[in-house]
């Protein structure tokens, strides 16, 4: 199993909607690996 589906599997979230979701969810924004994957995602996203 891959780094991904392990935290995915963690987050019991089993899709990438489903895993997006969680991310926005506002319940869940003082959880530090949501604050890490959204930095990650900034990072991938510039241009």
């Amino acid at each position: 199993m891959s780094g991904l589906e392990e935290l995915m599997k963690d987050l019991n979230v089993s899709s990438f909607e489903e895993l997006k979701a969680y991310i926005e969810a506002p319940e869940h924004q003082n959880e530090e690996i949501v604050k890490q994957l959204k930095e990650a995602f900034e990072i991938y996203l510039e241009k």
